[in-house]
């Protein structure tokens, strides 16, 4: 794992309260097996910073239901996950198309993004890109999801936020030597948005301890929630948290995506085969945009019970 030094650090520091991670890979190009994970030094970084009560997310990955790398390069022609946007105690983020006019308001409705968009079509039918999810080969749902979904086997996305590049956000490289304007996506760009989402909720929590569904103090030595997920998925089914429940429903603090898959096409993967199956938007929760996207300001209200201006 390229990232463990600063994974870390983060451990040994415990200064931080979210860290998010737009890397990741197939999940049995990391683990063989359900022993080589729970023996990996991986499972035991994440659980102590789930421990120490800081924030995991991770991007879901671009290539849609397949996401396993092929020993020639590309992607195998299978089913597969991410890692580690699918450990138990990172928040997995997937990606949604969203078209937004000149003042920033929806032009359309959003997209699971996969080969309902513009950008994933242009590849052939499935597209080259698209968010990744599905269902873990070995990894046990955790006790969150399990309660929401039913499930035995850990899925994934978690939450999703932009991460279509035709639809993705601006960014200028080497402006002063001339660089032009462009657009970037993938769900590297979504987990970041979902960690500064996470921070204006922890920043809600500490301005209202106690209120809601925040404790009167945050774990570890700074005001934390630990992993968001539970939160998300307490949301998505109007459970309650600690014996109080989320002060809005679902449908008010969350954009349902109901349309769009991440089913990959054989011919962008360079193969013969037929299209790699993938997952479908649906009401609720599905393995392409997990539980939706969130509205920030009602994520907060539904969190900490206080209305944001």
């Amino acid at each position: 794992n390229e990232a463990d030094p600063e994974i870390q650090q983060v451990i040994a520091d415990n200064k931080a309260d979210i860290i998010s991670m737009s890397y990741g890979g197939g999940e049995s190009d990391n683990f063989a097996d359900a022993n080589a994970y729970d023996a990996s030094f991986s499972k035991l970084e994440f659980a102590e910073l789930s421990t120490e009560g800081i924030a995991a997310f991770a991007s879901s990955g671009d290539s849609g239901s397949a996401e396993c790398l092929a020993a020639g390069g590309g992607y195998r022609p299978q089913v597969c996950v991410s890692y580690p946007s699918g450990d138990n105690n990172v928040t997995s983020v997937g990606g949604v198309t969203a078209y937004l006019d000149s003042l920033g308001a929806l032009a359309a409705p959003v997209l699971g993004w996969g080969i309902s968009t513009s950008f994933a079509g242009s590849g052939g039918y499935g597209g080259s890109s698209g968010s990744g999810g599905g269902t873990s080969t070995f990894m046990p749902a955790p006790a969150w999801q399990q309660a929401a979904l039913g499930n035995s086997l850990r899925e994934q996305p978690d939450v999703s936020l932009i991460g279509d590049p035709n639809t993705g956000v601006t960014s200028i490289s080497n402006a002063r030597f001339g660089g032009a304007p462009s657009d970037i996506g993938g769900t590297s760009v979504s987990a970041p948005q979902m960690a500064a989402t996470w921070a204006l909720v922890l920043s809600a929590c500490v301005a209202n301890p106690g209120k809601g569904l925040c404790p009167p103090s945050g774990s570890g030595a700074f005001y934390r929630l630990g992993n968001a997920s539970p939160y998300l998925y307490a949301i998505l089914k109007g459970t309650p948290l600690r014996g109080i429940s989320p002060a809005l429903a679902y449908g008010s603090v969350f954009y349902d995506v109901l349309y769009g898959s991440n089913e990959m096409a054989s011919n962008a993967l360079g193969l013969p085969s037929a299209p790699i199956p993938g997952a479908i938007a649906q009401t609720g929760y599905d393995q392409i945009t997990g539980v939706g996207v969130p509205y920030a300001g009602h994520l907060i209200q539904a969190i900490t019970g206080q209305v944001v201006p």
